[in-house]
């Protein structure tokens, strides 16, 4: 199904608190780690790439197959809890993936650093230590008036 709005490339419906709401994907091309990008995302846009549902996972990979100049593996916005070795959001745990080979990773050990990547070749997520340096994903929240 086509998510994106005729007139806005780079916006992609998705479901956020209860309604359907807009978000314009920002890739940012420099290579930071996990935590950094997450900064990053903060300052300046709505927060990092969240993935919250299959129709998201279907509108991001339609977005990445579109926009030629960029290039990943991207760092999103999900990584597994230093503590607890389940998979989170920065506000929820993960109910919906799409983790490589059809399966989550599981926990190496406590207080592990793991985060998570889509690659842009088959939009699969995987995990990779949270040092490791990428481009990422920032999402940006649009309110539409009509």
């Amino acid at each position: 199904m086509l998510r994106f709005p005729p007139s806005a490339i780079g916006l992609i419906q998705v479901y956020r608190y209860s309604l359907y709401c807009y978000v314009r994907i920002k890739a940012i091309n420099e290579s930071r780690t996990w935590e950094k990008a997450y900064d990053y995302c903060e300052k300046n846009h709505s927060g990092m790439l969240r993935i919250m549902n299959k129709e998201d996972q279907e509108a991001v990979a339609q977005w990445l197959n579109h926009t030629a100049n960029v290039s990943g593996p991207f760092w999103i916005g999900v990584r597994q809890s230093r503590v607890f070795g389940f998979w989170i959001w920065s506000n929820s745990t993960v109910t919906y993936n799409n983790w490589e080979n059809g399966r989550q990773p599981e926990p190496e050990r406590h207080l592990s650093d793991h985060c998570g990547v889509i690659n842009k070749t088959d939009f699969t997520w995987r995990e990779e230590d949270c040092w490791h340096q990428h481009p990422f994903l920032c999402e940006e929240e649009i309110l539409l008036m009509d």
